[in-house]
C-alpha cells in the first residue's frame, strides 16, 4: 500500500511539474520596470521619465563615449550585449513555438531580430563545419580514394567505348545525347550540393521558405492564428531555420566529440519531429491534426523537389537532343 501511495505522490509531483513547465513556455518575457527618476534629453532636452524620449524617442541614458560604451553598443548591436541573441536561441530551443507567437504578436523587444540571428547562427556554423570537416579530412585517407575513383572511371570509359561499338549512329547519338542530360544535371546538382555545402543555413532557409509555402496554406486557417499572413509565415521559417541551424551545430559537435564523420544534417525523424513541436505551439491544432499537416507537407515538399529535378532532366535531354 506504501509503495502504491508512493508511486501516486510521484506521479502527481511529475504532472504539477510538467505543468508549471507548460505555463512557463506560454508565458511572456516580462518588461523591465519603468524608470521613475525625471531626466532631460541630452538630444531634445525634453524633461521625462522612463528610458525613453516620447519627443524624440533617444534613449535616457547616454554616456559619454569610451572603449567600453563603444564595445557594448557593437555587442548591443548583434545582441550579445543585451542578451537578445542568447535569449532568442535559448527560447528558440525550449518553447519555439510560443516565442515565435510572442514575435508575431508584437512582443519583439527582448528578441534579436530574426535575420541578425540568422546571420550570426549561418557564421557559427559555417566555422563549425569547416573545422569538422578539416578534422574529417585527416580522418581518411584521401590518396586512396581519388585512386579507386580513377580506376573506377577507366573502367567505367572501357565499358563505354565497347557497348558504342555496337550501337548505330542514331541509337548512338541519342545514347549521347541523354548522357550529356544526365551529367549536365548531375554537374548542376553537384554545383547546388557544393553551394549549399558552404552556405549550409541559407540552402535550408530555401528548403524552408518552399515547406513554408505548402504548410502556409494547410495552416492559414489554424485555430491559434487565423489570417495569418504570408509575410508572418516566412518570418515563423526563418526562426525555425535558426533553431534548425542551432541544433545542427550542437549535432556536429556531439559527432566530433564521438569520433563521427560530421554529414551537418539531422536525421529525418528529429527534423521531423522539430516541425511538429513548433506547429503544434504556434498553431494550435491537437495532436493528430499537426502530425497530419506535417506529414501532408513533408510529401508535397517532397514531390515538388522531384518534379523539379525530373523537369530540369527533361529540358537538358531535349535541349541536348535537339543540338
Amino acid at each position: 500500500m506504501n509503495i502504491r501511495q508512493s508511486f501516486k505522490n510521484l506521479c502527481q509531483r511529475l504532472r504539477q511539474r510538467y505543468q508549471r513547465f507548460k505555463q512557463a513556455q506560454r508565458t511572456p518575457v516580462p518588461c523591465a520596470p519603468r524608470q521613475q527618476a525625471e531626466v532631460v534629453c541630452k538630444n531634445c532636452g525634453e524633461t521625462f521619465s522612463g528610458s525613453y524620449c516620447p519627443r524624440c524617442g533617444q534613449i535616457a541614458s547616454v554616456a559619454r563615449l569610451s572603449l567600453v560604451n563603444m564595445s557594448r553598443t557593437f555587442l548591443n548591436t548583434w545582441g550579445a550585449g543585451d542578451s537578445s541573441l542568447f535569449r532568442t536561441i535559448s527560447h528558440l530551443l525550449w518553447r519555439p513555438g510560443y516565442m515565435i507567437g510572442d514575435y508575431l504578436d508584437g512582443h519583439r523587444r527582448p528578441y534579436l531580430q530574426p535575420f541578425k540571428t540568422l546571420f550570426v547562427v549561418s557564421a557559427i556554423f559555417t566555422l563549425t563545419y569547416t573545422f569538422s570537416d578539416s578534422i574529417g579530412r585527416l580522418r581518411t585517407d584521401e590518396p586512396e580514394k581519388e585512386i579507386n575513383l580513377s580506376v573506377a572511371r577507366t573502367g567505367q570509359s572501357e565499358a563505354t567505348a565497347a557497348s558504342e561499338a555496337n550501337m548505330s549512329a542514331e541509337e548512338l547519338k541519342s545514347e549521347k545525347a541523354i548522357e550529356e542530360s544526365i551529367d549536365s544535371f548531375e554537374n548542376l546538382f553537384q554545383a547546388y550540393v557544393a553551394w549549399e555545402k558552404e552556405n549550409r543555413v541559407w540552402g535550408e532557409l530555401i528548403q524552408f521558405v518552399i515547406f513554408g509555402i505548402v504548410a502556409y496554406y494547410l495552416l492559414r486557417r489554424a485555430p491559434r492564428r487565423p489570417g495569418l499572413y504570408m509575410a508572418e509565415h516566412f518570418v515563423a521559417q526563418v526562426f525555425m531555420c535558426i533553431q534548425m541551424g542551432v541544433i545542427v551545430t550542437l549535432y556536429m559537435w556531439l559527432q566530433l566529440l564521438m569520433g563521427k564523420m560530421v554529414d551537418g544534417k539531422l536525421p529525418v525523424t528529429l527534423s521531423f519531429l522539430l516541425f511538429y513541436v513548433n506547429y503544434r505551439q504556434l498553431y494550435g491544432y491537437g495532436r493528430l491534426k499537426t502530425l497530419f499537416h506535417v506529414a501532408i507537407s513533408f510529401v508535397i515538399f517532397i514531390a515538388i523537389f522531384t518534379s523539379i529535378s525530373l523537369i530540369v532532366l527533361v529540358a537538358l535531354t531535349v535541349k541536348n537532343s535537339i543540338g
